[in-house]
């Protein structure tokens, strides 16, 4: 473990004030550092109880009524007396709130599901079988090697356009409280009359129940305290668990939108092909009568897993998994018709090199989303087709070689993807 410590950086580090490459030692050290990593999730957890804090309007006799009692004559008090008592006790409620909470729950769970704002990106967390492309562990951030600015480089035009999303690159801050399990959701009935156990559905989804909606019915699901999912119409939706460290849902059929604000991997929905691990998001999820899904991710970050391989999706992007057949692999809103057709090809249909040929023609700097995913998941000869495209639009930072990421070193395609990430949402 390195003897230097980070805790009075955390806050610049925390609110991306930091220089990228003082990030990368931060992020590496926290992964290892259990004094600053319990330091980083209090700022962050005080952070959150802070945002929630609203303003309310005093009534507007309230300051005349102070004013006479600072002008008054005083006894045994000082004149600081009032004007430091509101402040000061508002600040003592959130500091003791934020107290029970985080030593009372964040220190219950497991690193796993940490707050953090660098997602796991590299490969599979879920116990499964592993593959040959890289790991990381999830939930903190992943070390990586030191990195500094590179030089300026022209890329190429890029003629494909799409609306960048507004969304942060990193998931947003948890929740401000997460609740111990109590075995069931909360149900609203926004339309229509879903069921559950094929009854009217009440106020409440217990686990192992499954709640249906039909053609003309939706409903909304409180995930405890972490967010809200929307189901739509023709679908099903069971719970399968409801803890202090898991919330689960299955979609078996149908769509959702879900809304979470929590740490990376609290909220989990199984579908037939694939499991969608929230990282702090925003998105949509569809599965079709066959098993096979199509996730759009519309803010923060989304973890696709299935058979010891990962596919991460970010704000703008989505995925397709196929039943049987496993994860397809992330692209951006706005690819062409031809790139998807290719790409759908290539992770299903057994595309191959011709698959291949089609999606590193005429693509833009958006694209090495795709391509990044791709490293692991081609022969070394056709890895180096996939590096020549993308290294058109992204140099190497510094501390990151060419045969480094030929050999699919972790860190060094951690850290640049880290530098894609300036080109994706800049």
């Amino acid at each position: 473990m390195s003897e230097t410590h980070y805790q009075n950086e955390l806050s610049a580090y925390i609110n991306n004030e930091s220089a990228l490459e003082r990030r990368a030692l931060i992020a590496a050290h926290i992964l290892q550092c259990e004094s600053c990593r319990d330091q980083h999730d209090s700022i962050k957890l005080v952070a959150a109880l802070g945002g929630t804090l609203k303003r309310a309007e005093a009534p507007a006799d309230t300051w005349n009524g102070v004013e006479a009692a600072l002008a008054a004559p005083r006894r045994g008090s000082t004149w600081l007396d009032l004007r430091i008592l509101a402040p000061v006790s508002a600040l003592a409620i959130l500091v003791l709130v934020a107290s029970v909470i985080y030593f009372g729950w964040l220190r219950t769970r497991s690193a796993q599901v940490a707050v953090n704002p660098a997602p796991s990106v590299v490969a599979a967390a879920a116990p499964q079988p592993t593959s040959p492309g890289p790991s990381v562990t999830p939930g903190y951030p992943t070390p990586v090697a030191p990195v500094s600015p590179s030089p300026t480089v022209s890329a190429p035009s890029v003629t494909r356009v799409r609306e960048v999303p507004a969304a942060p690159l990193r998931p947003p801050v948890g929740p401000t409280t997460v609740a111990v399990a109590s075995g069931s959701f909360s149900v609203e009935t926004m339309s229509g009359a879903p069921t559950v156990g094929g009854a009217v559905a009440g106020d409440k989804l217990v686990v192992g129940q499954v709640l249906v909606t039909d053609a003309g019915s939706r409903a909304r699901i409180e995930v405890a305290a972490i967010g809200q999912v929307e189901v739509a119409p023709n679908s099903r939706v069971r719970l399968v668990n409801t803890s202090a460290t898991e919330h689960r849902l299955s979609l078996e059929r149908g769509s959702l939108h879900a809304k979470i604000l929590a740490p990376p991997r609290l909220f989990i929905v199984d579908t037939p092909s694939a499991v969608a691990v929230d990282l702090g998001c925003e998105y949509t999820l569809d599965v079709d009568a066959s098993g096979n899904s199509k996730l759009h991710v519309t803010g923060g970050y989304v973890s696709l897993e299935r058979d010891g391989r990962e596919s991460i999706v970010p704000a703008g992007a989505f995925c397709l998994t196929r039943k049987g057949k496993g994860l397809g692999t992330p692209y951006f809103d706005g690819a062409t018709p031809a790139f998807e057709e290719a790409l759908k090809k290539f992770d299903f249909e057994n595309g191959g090199a011709a698959s291949l040929a089609i999606l590193l023609k005429d693509t833009g700097a958006e694209d090495t989303l795709t391509l990044w995913h791709l490293l692991p998941r081609v022969n070394a000869g056709d890895r180096e087709k996939i590096f020549a495209e993308m290294i058109r639009f992204v140099p190497l930072p510094d501390g990151v070689t060419r045969e480094g990421v030929m050999s699919l070193d972790k860190k060094m395609l951690e850290a640049w993807r880290l530098a894609m990430e300036q080109v994706w949402f800049g």
